[in-house]
């Protein structure tokens, strides 16, 4: 990455937690398609209308993500279930709770002509332009582009701690890229040129007991309940659960053990509940004692007044 930002090549843009959806521009109107090829336009009506507004010429192809906000941070949780429920359902719960947005982040087809051949730099520019160029006269609140950061990898990588944010997608603006439309490809490869760089979440947590497992973990753990102290009360704050991460003979030791014990896990984000997202054990630890795990205080139960 420092050779391609040395070079000049390297495009830092934020990552949002989002449900990636692909946009079918066409003079007719615009269509929105989940990478299932699953038409969802009528559940959300406002980020069609401003796509719309943005008068992309027919037989044209986007490419992005559908947001919701929730505390000022994006939760996939609530655009999931936008994106699985009725549309009548959806759209009444936009009405009362406000509409997703969607960020556009890529450009596949324009005006009919196949764009993914382009460099990451070029296509960005286009979509960046798209809401800057002539054709473009309108504000709008539920679509915009994707965030480039004009600043280096370090100062970058800080705003994502600093911000709380999901991380950063990193392009070499010289590479191209090549797309599957037909929804066939449940794991399609991450295009060249292209990276996810995440924050590295650790922390320590303690554990009373295991959860047995199912299938080929039936007779030895399958997860752990993981706990950590209340700073303001000294109770037992849940924080979910970890059952990634183990080999077949830790889960055995685990299923022997004296509790409580620490355990140290890895994981993406921190909910404001306190629960953990993607938890990934890796290691015990027995050099820690269990009444040393404390909750961080943003992440305590509120005092109640």
């Amino acid at each position: 990455m420092l050779a391609l930002e040395r070079a000049g090549r390297l495009i830092n843009t934020r990552k949002r937690d989002g449900y990636r959806v692909l946009a079918v521009h066409l003079s007719s109107g615009v269509h929105l398609y989940t990478r299932g090829i699953q038409d969802i336009t009528e559940r959300f009506p406002a980020v069609v209308e401003e796509l719309r507004g943005l008068r992309l010429p027919h037989g044209t192809l986007t490419d992005g993500e559908l947001l919701y906000q929730k505390g000022g941070r994006d939760d996939l949780g609530s655009v999931t279930r936008l994106v699985t429920m009725s549309s009548s359902d959806a759209v009444m719960y936009q009405g009362l709770h406000g509409s997703a947005n969607y960020m556009m982040f890529d450009v596949v087809v324009f005006g009919g002509r196949v764009v993914s051949t382009l460099s990451h730099a070029e296509r960005i520019g286009m979509v960046r332009g798209f809401f800057t160029g002539k054709v473009c006269v309108r504000v709008f609140d539920r679509v915009f582009p994707i965030e480039v950061l004009s600043c280096s990898l370090k100062e970058a990588e800080a705003k994502v701690r600093a911000n709380r944010w999901e991380g950063l997608v990193l392009y070499d603006g010289r590479k191209a890229s090549a797309f599957r439309l037909d929804g066939k490809s449940a794991l399609p490869p991450r295009p060249e040129g292209c990276w996810k760089r995440k924050p590295i979440l650790e922390d320590d947590f303690f554990v009373r007991t295991w959860v047995r497992g199912s299938g080929k973990n039936k007779d030895r753990m399958g997860k752990l309940p993981l706990l950590q102290i209340d700073p303001n009360t000294g109770a037992d704050i849940s924080c979910g659960e970890v059952g990634s991460g183990f080999e077949d003979a830790e889960r055995e030791v685990f299923a022997r053990a004296k509790y409580p014990l620490v355990v140290e896990v890895r994981f993406d984000e921190r909910y404001p509940s306190g629960a953990l997202r993607n938890a990934r054990f890796l290691r015990r630890r027995e050099d820690k004692k269990w009444n040393e795990c404390v909750c961080p205080k943003e992440y305590a139960p509120k005092k109640k007044k």
